[in-house]
């Protein structure tokens, strides 16, 4: 392949099939150590890359640690990851945050045990959205082309190197749905984004900056130089929209493609469907620039906030997240939470802008409610790095079991050796078992006591 093949993934999934009880993070460290060896021996110009299985920015990073412990620093020229899970969260509200913080993660990841490392190129070389008609897990084909363009600009956007869909045509033999193109060579409306996409962007975008849109600056903006014309990639989050007014006319695109004048001072709609604005006018190009450097905004910023919380009384998240569709539940009292039925999971990550992958204590606090007799408990699973590719997430093994009392009730689980990453979209969740519907009212998560 010498001439023909330069980058070279060491194995599919390190944290995978690579994986099966037996070999670890160390063993899989050595494969890719003699991999890139044996490449370079035939090719001096090839590069290696390793890879993960979901965002495993943990496995990843005992992998370039046992690497540094065996005197092997250079033996790897990029990282690559398949975050399908995060990369699902993108059809509901605040999936956003997540996949805009890969990038940041996994080079802090890097950065504390190899520096000289840690701004190796980031590739995803897996990524798709799988059409699905199940009950609560329907993915139209139309759901498939928002999501492939929204994959695409927040990646570029925070700086990953390359992003390769899976897959062009959906194969016979394995499960279809992922494809561009279906079995029969018929092409689907995700083919003509990417197309739509790449015309509008470029073969190689310039990322200029982004911009909050929208009323309270909910709506997700990323501005791209082609050529000489900035084109803004603008969407607001599912379910809310909002209208901005311009003082240029633009050029205003669709996914397939289609494109309208829009005079300036005319209502520009936004809604959960990406839409393209060439050329951004100068005053919001100026802001856009502005940003470039800034963290993103969205969901805030708790660098140095020891604690984090999610009220459902409250208009908005104080740093703790979930991706869910809820119904909310009112008391007589006044009070409110979000309903969960019979053994129903509830799934939540904190912001990526708190604490980091190396913090291992956490308390988190629940407070639940009743809402009529019966047995209502359940456990707490929370991530941590396992180096075995086993599942990442880990049981407290310390059940809360509610009383009869109809009052709130809170209880606090404490973890040791946590890493949050949210690698499957979420950094802990609670799992009832043999448990009757009932409310959640508040999540904490904090990195001290709580008083």
């Amino acid at each position: 392949y010498k001439g023909k093949i330069r980058y070279w993934e060491v194995w599919n999934e390190g944290n995978g099939g690579f994986n099966d009880d037996h070999d670890t993070t160390a063993d899989y460290a050595r494969l890719a150590a003699e991999a890139g060896a044996a490449a370079r021996k035939a090719d001096v110009n090839a590069r290696v890359g390793l890879t993960v299985a979901s965002f495993d920015a943990p496995y990843l990073r005992e992998a370039v640690r046992a690497q540094v412990a065996a005197g092997q620093t250079d033996v790897f020229d990029f990282l690559c990851i398949h975050p399908y899970e995060i990369a699902d969260g993108l059809a509901e509200v605040d999936g956003e945050i997540p996949f805009l913080w890969m990038r940041h993660r996994l080079r802090q990841a890097i950065r504390s045990v190899a520096p000289k490392k840690a701004d190796v190129p980031i590739w995803i070389t897996e990524v798709g959205r799988r059409l699905d008609a199940r009950a609560g897990r329907v993915v139209t084909e139309t759901d498939a082309a928002n999501g492939l363009v929204k994959i695409y600009t927040l990646a570029i956007a925070q700086g990953i190197a390359h992003t390769q869909w899976f897959e062009a045509q959906d194969p016979v033999g394995e499960e279809p749905g992922f494809g561009l193109i279906d079995r029969n060579g018929q092409t689907r409306p995700a083919y003509a984004a990417l197309k739509t996409l790449t015309t509008k962007l470029g073969p190689t975008p310039e990322v200029l900056g982004w911009l909050q849109l929208g009323a309270k600056g909910r709506g997700y903006g990323f501005v791209f130089h082609k050529g000489s014309e900035p084109v803004l990639v603008a969407w607001m989050p599912p379910g809310e929209k909002a209208t901005m007014t311009l003082k240029e006319p633009v050029f205003v695109g669709d996914l397939p493609g289609r494109s309208r004048l829009l005079a300036d001072g005319m209502p520009l709609d936004l809604g959960d469907v990406p839409i393209f604005v060439n050329p951004l006018p100068q005053d919001l190009l100026k802001l856009a620039k502005a940003n470039a450097a800034k963290p993103y905004p969205w969901g805030g910023n708790y660098a140095s906030a020891s604690g984090v919380s999610l009220d459902f009384a409250a208009p908005e998240s104080q740093g703790v997240f979930t991706l869910a569709r809820r119904t909310i539940h009112k008391f007589a009292d006044g009070s409110q939470g979000w309903k969960l039925g019979a053994n129903e999971g509830s799934n939540f990550f904190v912001h990526p802008s708190f604490a980091t992958m190396d913090t291992r204590d956490y308390y988190i606090r629940l407070t639940v409610r009743r809402i009529g007799p019966g047995n209502v408990g359940m456990n707490c699973v929370y991530e941590v790095a396992d180096s075995q590719g086993r599942t990442p997430y880990k049981n407290v093994g310390d059940w809360f079991g509610l009383q009869t009392d109809e009052g709130w009730q809170t209880h606090t689980w404490h973890v040791t050796d946590a890493c949050f990453s949210a690698m499957w979209g979420y950094d802990f969740c609670f799992r009832p078992e043999q448990s009757v519907p009932f409310v959640i009212g508040k999540i904490e998560v904090s990195t001290q006591p709580f008083k």
